[in-house]
């Protein structure tokens, strides 16, 4: 991952699995692999549940073209060497998870906040790196920009008192938000995180966020 450039994060769409999952996760992922610029100034992580991990990485092969792949929550049997095996070099948790044993099997973590008050049971990790963690927090259909932009500066302060200036931080939303590429562009916040993301909607994000980064936006 290169650290200077934004991220958009997404978990694949499972919803319309008609064909099974395993079908779902290698056809939105071989879309990415097809559409995807791989000089594109944006870092692309890339999820889908841990055992479909390999339809992302060895079926489509997104890391070919510089996609990160991420498992879209923690093995519940532990299994972080299948992970890496697969080709997984993230994974999606929240709190509750247990991040220092993911961190210590070798793979970073993408944390998912509820709320402000979650920072405190994450901040008693002693592995988080800006290297190997980046800190997503939830918008809903009542976040205004303002509160957003007021959460990300509270949330890079805690960060920053626990020797994590600098981190990535995302904005968590859903394509019911229209100005995601104005929430991605508040100071402090490096891009965006999309749970359950279909192809066309998240080549369309990918497009429009590449648009403004490279008019200067």
């Amino acid at each position: 991952m290169k650290h200077d450039l934004p991220t958009i994060a997404y978990s694949i769409c499972m919803q319309n699995a008609c064909d099974g999952p395993s079908y779902c996760a290698y056809y939105e992922a071989y879309g990415l692999e097809m559409s995807m610029d791989d000089e594109w100034p944006i870092n692309t992580i890339v999820a889908a549940p841990p055992y479909l991990v390999s339809r992302i990485t060895k079926a489509a092969d997104v890391p070919s073209m510089g996609a990160l792949a991420a498992a879209s929550y923690p093995p519940p049997n532990g299994d972080y060497e299948s992970l890496r095996d697969n080709g997984a070099s993230w994974v999606i948790a929240h709190p509750s998870d247990p991040l220092d044993s993911i961190i210590q099997s070798g793979l970073n973590v993408l944390v998912c906040l509820e709320s402000l008050d979650d920072l405190g049971r994450i901040l008693r990790c002693k592995n988080l790196t800006n290297e190997n963690a980046i800190f997503a927090f939830q918008i809903t259909g009542t976040t205004s920009v303002d509160d957003a932009a007021s959460d990300a500066s509270q949330i890079a302060s805690r960060l920053s008192d626990h020797g994590l200036s600098g981190a990535q931080i995302l904005v968590s939303g859903s394509f019911a938000h229209d100005n995601l590429v104005e929430y991605a562009g508040l100071p402090g916040v490096n891009g965006l995180m999309l749970l359950d993301a279909s192809f066309d909607r998240i080549i369309e994000l990918l497009n429009q966020f590449t648009s403004r980064l490279e008019s200067g936006g």
